[in-house]
């Protein structure tokens, strides 16, 4: 079964700004538990100097763009390679 690299990107692209509205609520509503999350992720020993990063509304925008973006073109490339080796 092929997959359709746009619809397949399109849904990457929205699953990851849903991600990232959610990682900001988190930020916004409980900072050191995301504070603490972040800092397992990247295997961070010390992250305080984070400790006073405040979600604004145009890095909110920005970050959302930037997410989708990442998907959608992820999603596309993930999908292409899929078919690519579907088919050999």
């Amino acid at each position: 079964m092929k997959l359709n690299p746009q619809k397949f990107a399109l849904a990457a692209g929205i699953l990851g700004a849903a991600w990232f509205v959610f990682c900001a609520v988190v930020v916004i509503l409980a900072p050191q538990l995301a504070l603490s999350l972040f800092g397992s992720v990247v295997h961070m020993l010390n992250v305080d100097q984070f400790a006073e990063v405040q979600v604004t509304l145009g890095g909110f925008i920005l970050g959302l763009v930037q997410v989708a973006v990442y998907g959608y073109v992820s999603g596309w490339l993930l999908a292409w390679l899929y078919n690519r080796f579907l088919n050999s």
